[in-house]
C-alpha cells in the first residue's frame, strides 16, 4: 500500500465558458500520510480547486486522483458522498457553522450524517473534541456568541467529528488575529502527530513554519 493519502496524476480541471478557464493544468502531486501540506499561490492559482478535487466535491476534467491507491475520480455520487463523510473533514474560510445550532449540535451533525446512532459514543466524542480545543464552556453557545478564533476552533472540531484521515482547510487563518492564528495552526499541526493528513490552502506566511511540505501553484501549474 502507498505511503500517500492522496495522489494527483496528470489532473486537469477546466471550467467551460466563452473562454475556457484552466484551474489545474496537468498537475501531479502526492500528499504523504500524516503530514501538513501548505498550498500557496496567488488568487486564482488553483488552491481551492485542488482542495475540492481532493475532497471529491469536483471531478477532474481529465487525469486521475487516488485515495490510498483507490481511484476516487471514478466514484459515482453515492460513493463520493461516502468517501467525504467517512474520510474527509472540511474547514472552509466561511466556516459553514449552522447559526441555529449550538456548538454541541454543530459537532454532532456530521456524525448523524454518517448514520452513527450510538448516542453514548457520540456524546463521548463531542466531549473529547470540546476538551481538546478548549471550548467545553461553549457547548451550549451559538456561533454568533463566539469570537472568530473560537468559531474557528469549533469548525475544526466539526471537521474531526467522524475521525477523518484527511483535513482540507481553505484559508483557515485568514480572518484571525496573530494569537488565534497561532492557536489554530498549532492545533492543525498536532493532528498530524495523530496520523491525520492536513492540507491547507493559504496566503498566510506563518503557515510555512508548521508545514512539512509546501506546494506552490500558479495558474494551476506546480512551481518547483
Amino acid at each position: 500500500m502507498s505511503n500517500n493519502i492522496i495522489s494527483f496524476d496528470g489532473v486537469y480541471k477546466i471550467f467551460k465558458g466563452t473562454v475556457d478557464s484552466v484551474a489545474l493544468d496537468n498537475l501531479s502531486y502526492d500528499i504523504p500520510k500524516g503530514k501538513l501540506i501548505a498550498i500557496y499561490g496567488p488568487s486564482g492559482s488553483g488552491k481551492s480547486t485542488f482542495l475540492k478535487c481532493a475532497g471529491n466535491i469536483w471531478k477532474p476534467t481529465t487525469g486521475r486522483i487516488f485515495f490510498e491507491d483507490e481511484p476516487i475520480h471514478n466514484y459515482n455520487d453515492k460513493d463520493s458522498s461516502h468517501y467525504r463523510i467517512h474520510n474527509v473533514g472540511f474547514i472552509f474560510q466561511e466556516l459553514n457553522l449552522i447559526p441555529s445550532l449550538n456548538v454541541k449540535e454543530n459537532i454532532e451533525l456530521p456524525m448523524h450524517l454518517s448514520k452513527n446512532k450510538d448516542k453514548k459514543m457520540i456524546n463521548a466524542r463531542i466531549d473529547t473534541l470540546l476538551d481538546k480545543f478548549g471550548i467545553s464552556r461553549y457547548k451550549k453557545s451559538f456561533p454568533d456568541e463566539l469570537s472568530g478564533g473560537e468559531q474557528q476552533r469549533v469548525a475544526i472540531a466539526v471537521s474531526l467529528a467522524n475521525n477523518p484521515q484527511i483535513i482540507l482547510a481553505d484559508e483557515p487563518t485568514a480572518s484571525l488575529d496573530a494569537e488565534n492564528r497561532k492557536i489554530v495552526l498549532e492545533h492543525l499541526k498536532e493532528l498530524t502527530k495523530e496520523g491525520t493528513s492536513v492540507i491547507i490552502a493559504t496566503h498566510d506566511p506563518e503557515t510555512k513554519s508548521y508545514a512539512d511540505n509546501v506546494l506552490l501553484l500558479d495558474k494551476g501549474k506546480m512551481i518547483e
